[in-house]
């Protein structure tokens, strides 16, 4: 009986011991998410989410990603297009097709959606679902559980969801450098820039990269759709066409160097073949090309800086002012494809 004893009494220990560690690291989460602050791109997520239910009257959107965040300038647009014609950019970095369909979504419930969108998510966004940011920094619970149904793979989910429950999860990265000296994440001011706010912080502190540095992978990887961004994209479409949206499709512009890389090893044909199996008279291709600006309108491979935004900005509101004034769909459609007939623009 003594050693049965001594075993339970010692089982007992292990078990308070573990339930006072669990006890401690649920208190030290709760903590963090109370005091310690969220990322620039969480914040900006929750302002996106708040603005696109609340602005009405906006006739042109964006939606897309980092890239056309600072690719697309929204008042620009607004001028070139005439001020009647409110533009909003509501691209968010770090997202995918996905990312879109929840913010339509949100605006047709909230009776605020535009009548045209401007949809530039970049190709590589369309390869997989980024379910950590998806899930734990964007995603409602009521979205997760719906992924989940949709066929979202059961383990990224999980782990989404438990990015979003669990701060040092969320920001390990950040974690491991103030341990190793770098609190600049917990220390420094937050600022989230939106509009004119971002363009003059663009114009004033991003800085040009050396082109001159070897292509990355990430912009030879071959161009690919997953089943769950193409069920979502075809579910956008859809929510389009049953609220009488139109979608205006645009491809951003690339550097030489990523426009040769994509050329030579097929990403082009495979992305223009994904393109062209679109059918939708309520999909307009606006600039379905990939072009060519010249490296000083960029500040790395993908993302144009002020300059660079504004040049872009420029060209598309060339192409849509006569599609706006377009009356059907088959009009729509026509002037369109007029417009595509055109040469398109490299800007040197």
């Amino acid at each position: 009986m003594v050693p049965r004893l001594f075993t339970s009494s010692s089982n007992g220990w292990k078990f308070t011991a573990v339930l006072i560690a669990l006890t401690g690291i649920l208190l030290v989460e709760v903590v963090l998410g109370l005091v310690a602050p969220e990322s620039d791109m969480v914040m900006y997520f929750d302002l996106v989410r708040e603005l696109v239910t609340q602005k009405k009257n906006v006739v042109v959107e964006v939606f897309g990603d980092s890239v056309s965040r600072t690719g697309i300038w929204a008042g620009v647009l607004q001028e070139e297009l005439g001020d009647s014609v409110i533009v909003e950019n509501y691209s968010l970095q770090g997202s995918g097709p996905i990312f879109s369909y929840f913010l339509l979504r949100d605006q047709v419930d909230a009776g605020t959606a535009p009548k045209y969108i401007i949809y530039a998510h970049s190709p590589h966004t369309y390869a997989g679902v980024r379910f950590p940011v998806l899930v734990g920094s964007f995603a409602t619970w009521g979205e997760t559980g719906e992924l989940l149904v949709s066929g979202g793979d059961p383990y990224e989910v999980v782990y989404g969801v438990l990015t979003r429950m669990f701060y040092t999860l969320r920001y390990r990265e950040q974690l491991d450098r103030a341990t190793r000296g770098d609190a600049s994440f917990f220390t420094e001011p937050r600022e989230i820039y939106f509009g004119h706010e971002l363009y003059a912080h663009e114009k004033a502190h991003v800085k040009r990269q050396d082109f001159s540095i070897e292509l990355p992978d990430r912009y030879v990887e071959p161009f690919t759709v997953s089943d769950l961004n193409r069920l979502y994209f075809d579910r956008f479409v859809a929510l389009a066409e049953a609220n009488d949206i139109t979608i205006l499709w645009v491809t951003m512009p690339l550097p030489q160097t990523v426009y040769d890389a994509r050329r030579a090893d097929g990403f082009m044909d495979d992305y223009y073949a994904f393109v062209d199996s679109i059918e939708s008279e309520h999909v307009v291709m606006l600039q379905p090309e990939f072009t060519v600006l010249d490296n000083r309108y960029f500040r790395d491979h993908s993302h144009m800086n002020a300059d660079g935004g504004i040049e872009f900005t420029k060209q598309l509101a060339a192409r849509l002012a006569p599609i706006m004034h377009a009356g059907s769909a088959a009009d729509l459609q026509h002037t369109a494809a007029q417009v595509q007939s055109s040469p398109p623009q490299t800007a040197h």
